[in-house]
């Protein structure tokens, strides 16, 4: 049932001083928005195992950050 319920905002299975439950929310949202996918599958010795996978960036990609215009 987690497993099921993984990418639901405020779903945890930790108690709540542990967290809010949002983490893999966010991250799947994020992941979607920037074209990629997060996968959920149950570990066989336990727990989970999750994969990111995100779209190939275009060649000749400018992989620099932006310059900080704050200063």
């Amino acid at each position: 049932e987690a497993l099921a319920r993984a990418r639901e905002p405020f779903f945890t299975t930790k108690t709540r001083t542990q967290g809010l439950g949002l983490g893999l929310a966010i991250c799947d949202t994020l992941m979607r928005a920037l074209g990629g996918e997060l996968l959920f599958a149950n570990h066989p010795s336990g727990g989970a195992v999750l994969t990111l996978r995100l779209r190939a960036g275009a060649s000749g990609a400018n992989l620099q950050p932006p310059e900080d215009l704050s200063a």
